[in-house]
């Protein structure tokens, strides 16, 4: 029954959807009949937002996304473009530094044959940031609508020379995602900036900019962006979001939907798939997320979202968000997840390798070593972060035997500590990089760290980069540059660059973006030189299992090698050990029952493997 099913379905598509049109078999995404379109096929995608890319250095926005398509994701959202420039005169809309940005995310995607969704619906944080604050919705600021569109869609991308409107990467433009509509008054910001409007100010505004970006680029699609407050009727008594996926120059409806599994909108997704089946556009689940710690919950979150998707024909998902950061984040570590969104990008399409990923590394010459047991650096007892005397460690090293144990306490967000070391006589840091590999133990807050070289700081893009997952060695990256625009980015801010010949002192700044954490870092192998791709012949030979052990052997790879272990049992994991460098773990206490088991080998590269078998106790 199953097999007929489908085969009607099938043959229902091929009924209505007609031949593809010369638009469908170009490169640029289309829609047709509820059905989006690439090179003339059906286009679907699992896709992830891309926040914070705004103040992140290039050397980020090419690892965030590269690591995205080894995982099977293929559409990004670029979010919050101009959350750096907020507070600035109308100007900054077309500051140099948050194009580049964008043309860099292009760019990158294009290379890893993924697509973009321009989200620019932070022109309302930015009118709302402005000295004079501002309404997006308000017709006064339709001028500014049109300027800053006319300029978007006529850019040239300084990477790539194809110009925006042409550019067969970008997915669409989105430009209201979320507007809050239960009739508040314009420039009411009594709540703040969600503060409602009007159903007809929203209407009227989203059709506005829907009709200029019609005008200037007539090749992409056009998403008024994710509707999440969607059940207010306008003044003519229709549904707000009818009203908005009707209009002619909306190709198709997109929403947030947050509330907890079953509940809210996600039991109402069945009747807003069925309206824009009924006027023949697609619906993109532009956002959808968990904010839980717990990533063994946010997976199942996750895979219950992906399920909602499928089951109402929605071809394209894009969850939040590809970082390593906020509550809301997903990235490599959280391998719970991981497993999740590589199952599903599957059944959306994907073909591609799950590749392994790898950043690269910074091979040279060691600055000082810590197996002399001298510490080097002086702690700014001052800082909030401060968490005690620190100490060389015999623990745990990423070279050699010892490293730098450097207690912090981060018990509130946004904390920061800095450690200084005057150099035994001054070194020449004439290579292209400075790098130190950092370490903290499973369980802890995801870190950030940057550099200091001769008293100037490493720009602040460059400490969104240098992220530290908890569990594994990390290796934060100091371009020796003098600036934080060049593709490398990260290195010092324009004209701040310190003399590289004779450098006396160095600095390394920890700090906690989210969340909380009071325990040791370690810090070892500070070196200068060049960044190398890693190129690796990692490879699992052996994996047995049973009820009382698991074990792994595995040859290749570059430095140590750190085991993963996960049984499962319908599809729930029983047991896990990250992150160890043991070949193999004891079970115990296994019930009866038919197990599944799954094994990642990681070196210090990031680049892993992954193997599996099944046991019956």
């Amino acid at each position: 029954m199953k097999k007929i099913t489908a085969l009607l379905l099938i043959l229902t598509m091929l009924v209505f959807s007609g031949p593809a049109s010369a638009a469908e078999t170009s490169q640029l995404v289309t829609a047709r009949n509820g059905i989006f379109y690439a090179g003339g096929q059906r286009y679907r995608a699992v896709g992830t937002c891309l926040y914070p890319a705004h103040s992140a250095d290039y050397r980020y926005i090419r690892t965030a996304i590269e690591q995205a398509k080894a995982n099977g994701i293929t559409l990004i959202r670029a979010v919050d473009i101009w959350e750096g420039v907020y507070g600035g005169g109308d100007d900054a809309l077309y500051s140099d530094s948050v194009w580049k940005r964008v043309d860099y995310i292009i760019k990158i995607c294009s290379e890893n044959d993924m697509r973009v969704i321009l989200d620019i619906s932070t022109v309302r944080n930015f009118l709302y940031n402005s000295p004079d604050r501002r309404d997006s919705y308000d017709p006064a600021v339709f001028p500014l609508w049109s300027d800053i569109i006319e300029f978007i869609c006529a850019r040239r991308n300084c990477f790539t020379g194809i110009v925006y409107r042409d550019d067969p990467t970008i997915f669409s433009y989105a430009f209201a995602g979320e507007p809050v509509c239960y009739g508040g008054n314009l420039n009411d910001w009594s709540d703040g900036l969600f503060t409602s409007r009007s159903p007809d100010d929203i209407e009227t505004s989203i059709f506005y900019v829907a009709d200029r970006l019609r005008e200037n680029d007539p090749n992409h699609l056009i998403s008024s962006g994710g509707l999440l407050h969607i059940t207010p009727k306008d003044s003519a008594g229709l549904e707000i979001y009818k009203s908005i996926w009707s209009y002619e120059n909306i190709d198709y409806g997109a929403l947030h939907i947050y509330p907890a599994s079953g509940e809210g909108e996600w039991a109402n997704l069945p009747e807003y798939a069925a309206f824009c089946s009924s006027i023949g556009k697609p619906l993109l689940m532009e956002e959808f997320g968990d904010s839980g710690a717990d990533t063994v919950h946010k997976a199942e979150y996750l895979s219950y979202c992906f399920d909602k998707c499928l089951e109402n024909g929605i071809d394209a998902a894009v969850f939040w968000n590809w970082s390593a950061g906020d509550s809301f984040d997903v990235f490599p570590h959280m391998t719970d997840v991981i497993e999740v969104i590589r199952q599903n990008a599957r059944l959306f399409g994907f073909t591609g390798r799950f590749a392994p990923f790898a950043t690269g590394t910074v091979e040279g010459t060691p600055l000082f070593s810590f197996e002399d047991g001298n510490t080097l650096f002086t702690p700014n007892t001052s800082d909030p972060g401060y968490g005690g005397a620190i100490s060389v460690s015999n623990e745990n090293a990423s070279h050699g035997e010892k490293s730098l144990c450097i207690p912090v306490n981060f018990d509130t967000q946004y904390e920061w500590y800095w450690l200084s070391c005057n150099l035994p006589s001054p070194v020449s840091l004439s290579g292209s990089y400075l790098a130190a590999d950092i370490y903290i133990p499973e369980g802890a807050a995801v870190l950030n760290a940057k550099f200091s070289v001769g008293g100037v700081q490493q720009a602040e893009s460059g400490k969104v980069g240098n992220f530290i997952l908890p569990g594994r060695w990390n290796t934060v990256i100091l371009p020796l540059t003098d600036t934080d625009v060049s593709p490398e980015g990260g290195g010092f801010a324009p004209n701040a660059a310190p003399d590289l010949d004779s450098v006396n002192s160095i600095g390394l700044l920890l700090l906690n973006s989210n969340g909380t954490y009071t325990g040791d870092v370690l810090v070892d192998n500070i070196r200068t030189g060049e960044l190398a791709e890693v190129t690796s012949e990692l490879e699992i030979d052996t994996l047995t299992a049973n009820a009382s052990s698991i074990t792994v052997t595995a040859h290749g790879g570059k430095g140590r090698l750190l085991y993963s272990y996960y049984v499962l049992s319908a599809g729930r994991v029983v047991f896990s050990r990250a992150y160890t460098e043991e070949n193999s773990v004891a079970l115990e206490n296994i019930p009866a029952g038919n197990y599944n088991v799954r094994v990642y080998v990681q070196d210090e590269s990031g680049i892993r493997k992954v193997k599996t078998a099944t046991f019956s106790v």
